[in-house]
Parts: C-alpha cells; structure tokens; sequence
C-alpha cells in the first residue's frame, strides 16, 4: 500500500505511479519533503513491480525501447510542446526494480544502435540495484569491448559497471579494468576506485584499489590518470593533487576542463590557487569549469578571479560568472544587462563590491550564500537534490571524513539513504566544527 492508502500491486497499474513520483521528483521547486515522498512512493511502486514478475518488465522494457525518440514524445494533458519523461523513466523504472530480467533488458537497451534509445538506458545504468546479476551481466558487456562501433557501444557501460564493481564480491576478479584497451573504460573504473576509497571509515583500506590507482597515474590518457589521482587524493595521498594539476595544464580544453573540475570539489587550500588560475584560461570550456568550482570553493580571493570575468569578450563565461558571485554572495551585487551583457558601469560597480567584501572575509575560509560555510547549510544543499550536487557532497565528506555510501555517478534515489545519513551527520556533529574552516577526512586543514 502507498502513504496514501493506494493499491501499488501489478494489477492496480504500479507502473503509472512509478511514472507520476518520477514526474513528481523532478518537478522544478519541490520541496525536500516532497522530494522524499516521491522517491519513496517510486520505490514502493518499483517494489510492486519486481512482485509482478518477469511479465511485468515487459512492457516497461518496451517503452524504454520505443522508437520514437524522446525528445518527440508529448505529454498529451500537458501544454502543448511538453516533453514526456515516459522514456526516460521506463529506464529508471528497470534500474529501480532491478531483477535479473529487469537489469537484462537495461543492459539491452543500452546496446540500443540508436543512440537516442541507448541514451536512456545509460542515464539509468549508474544507479541499477547492486547485484551479482548485473554485475554478470555488465561484466560480459564491457570485458570483451574493441575499438569497433560494437565495442565502442559496449564501453559505455562502463560507468553501470564501476558501481558495480567495487561493491561486488569478488572484487580482485574485476581488476582487468584497470588494463582495458579503451581508455573509457579504464577512466570509468578509476571513477569506480575513487568512490570507493573516498570513506575514510569503509573501504578506503583496500590495499589492491590503491595499488590500482597508483599504477594507473601512468596511464596514456590524460583523464584516467585525472581520476586516478583524484582517487588517491581522496584516500589521503595529497601527494596526487600534484597529477591532477598537471592534467589541468593538458593541451586538450576537455581534459583541462574535467580536471579543473575534480580539484575544484576537493576539500582542500591546495586546491584553490589551479582552480582560481583557470578562470582566466583561453578555452571557455574551462573558464566556466574554473568558475562554477571557484564558487564552490567560497574562498575570498575567488571572488576577484569570478568578478574579474564579467567584462570577458565570451557572453556565456560572463553569465557564468554572474551566476556563480550571485550564488557566492547570496544576493544580485548589481547586475544591470544589455542584452547577455554587463554594461560597463556594472561590471565595474561589481568589481569594486567584490574587493570591499574581499576585505571584510577572512582569508583561508569558505564562504557559501554571503554567509561562513557550516556543515547544515552544506548537508541543506545537497537534500535539495540540486542538480549539481556534487560539491555538496564533497565538502561534507571533507567535514565528515565519511560518504555513508553516497555514489556521486548514481542519482537522487539512489543516494537517498547516504543523503539522509550525512544531513543527520551535519546536524548532531556539524556545530562542534570551525564554520568556514577546510575539513579533509574529518581534519580541520590549518
């Protein structure tokens, strides 16, 4: 039965109510309340599903495979032009349930050769139920992946697998990752390893996924080896942050951007002075990866940098910039646009605001909406299931030294669990931290 008294057997339509707590979830505004109503209600729904048995994936099978692509599909009581999730949440039903038959047409549709069809299904792939089954099932898809259009399909699986793969049982007999010919799958692992040594109360002792990580730091490709520092920085080798720069001054604007944007959500004054420098970088690719963690950081010097970006010639790092001092300070400095830009004066007007305010923060401290970053408007953030939550949750693993099981590559459902374990962290624990003080692995950095 639902909170409400309804009927979620097979027979009473539980795939409709899967479908309307997913519309639900990702209605925009919704409060945290309701945010945890739907996911349970999509949860019980996803229950009465598994119960109907194989013939019950069927036709959510079928709708996640239709052929129709998404972005064609209306809703037909909605306003006119409105997109329907349908697709997209058939798929994220079958990850839900997670059944063998379940995984299996997931895993099906993923292989899908059109890629709007695949697409949905690897949405859904990180955040499949962990089982033996699917492990299987993913294992056999991506092993054997070439360098040909097949291959290249089936290592897209590769972050379904990570998830996976650290949590399975016999983790040493997934170590072929780290060895695979195509460099997305090896990236997809070390993301995997990253997760899994980020707790320092878990797993982060598991002397072969360091050793994985290590070895891969010498990997041809750039972004395995951004992964793989960022892993073991996470597991304590700050040593690494030195890799991870370096991946940050690559000659590709992508590999810049990505690395930018893993140091950008570490915990840690060191990562502050690359991330401020590639505000100003030729790519705006980067620049607005640079941007968007400088925000994160909440530090007082990356006020400057972001400000300093608002008379850019590039209209989308100026808005960027915008957005993000908008969001740092809590408040519009005085933005006054002529078309998608500032005007002079204003950019100008900011500029001076941003050193007053520069003088009043305290150096070596976060800040997050004008105010001293704490451990409960941290953990507030991330319950809102904003969309890049991310940052969040790597600033109170920072606090905590714990992730409770959160798995950044998986969603808001997913997480729902490890998002409730860390906000009741944030709330018994959170007030005997320093606010706005830099905490790595539950030490407060001097």
């Amino acid at each position: 039965m639902g909170g409400d008294g309804t009927d979620l057997t097979p027979s009473a339509g539980a795939e409709g109510h899967a479908e309307l707590a997913w519309q639900e979830l990702h209605t925009p505004g919704e409060s945290s309340a309701a945010r945890v109503e739907a996911i349970e209600a999509f949860r019980q729904a996803c229950r009465a599903i598994e119960q109907g048995g194989p013939s019950a994936i069927e036709p959510i099978a079928a709708l996640a495979s239709a052929a129709k692509p998404a972005s064609e599909a209306r809703t037909p009581s909605g306003p006119a032009g409105q997109i329907s999730p349908r697709p997209h949440a058939a798929a994220r039903i079958l990850a839900e349930v997670g059944t063998t038959e379940a995984a299996a047409a997931l895993v099906r549709i993923a292989l899908h050769t059109d890629i709007l069809i695949a697409g949905r299904a690897l949405d859904a792939l990180p955040s499949l139920r962990i089982s033996q089954a699917a492990q299987s099932l993913l294992v056999d898809a991506v092993r054997g992946a070439t360098s040909g259009a097949e291959g290249q399909r089936r290592s897209l699986l590769a972050d379904g697998l990570g998830r996976q793969l650290v949590t399975g049982a016999d983790f040493e007999a997934t170590l072929w990752a780290r060895a695979h010919p195509l460099a997305n799958v090896r990236a997809a692992w070390a993301r995997a390893l990253a997760r899994a040594l980020a707790d320092a109360g878990a797993p982060s002792g598991n002397p072969s996924a360091t050793a994985s990580l290590r070895e891969m730091l010498d990997d041809p490709d750039s972004m395995v080896r951004a992964w793989a520092a960022f892993g073991l920085v996470l597991a304590g080798e700050v040593r690494a942050l030195s890799v991870l720069a370096r991946c940050a001054r690559s000659r590709r604007s992508d590999e810049r951007a990505a690395a930018v944007g893993l140091i950008g959500v570490l915990p840690l004054p060191e990562a502050v002075p690359p991330v401020l420098t590639a505000t100003d970088d030729r790519s705006p690719l980067v620049a607005r990866a640079a941007i968007v963690r400088a925000g994160n950081l909440g530090v007082r010097t990356g006020l400057l940098a972001v400000a300093g970006q608002l008379s850019c010639k590039r209209t989308d790092v100026v808005e960027q910039a915008a957005w993000t001092l908008r969001e740092l300070l809590g408040q519009d400095p005085g933005f006054a646009w002529s078309g998608r830009r500032l005007t002079a004066a204003s950019a100008a007007a900011v500029m001076t605001r941003c050193r007053a305010i520069h003088e009043r923060w305290a150096p070596r401290t976060r800040y997050m909406h004008g105010q001293t970053m704490t451990a409960h408007a941290v953990s507030c953030t991330l319950e809102r299931g904003e969309a890049d939550a991310q940052p969040a949750f790597f600033t109170l693993l920072g606090m905590s030294g714990r992730s409770f099981g959160y798995d950044p590559g998986a969603d808001e459902v997913a997480n729902r669990g490890a998002v409730e374990a860390l906000v009741a962290w944030a709330a018994e624990h959170g007030s005997g931290l320093a606010p706005g003080a830099f905490y790595f692995r539950g030490e407060r950095m001097s």
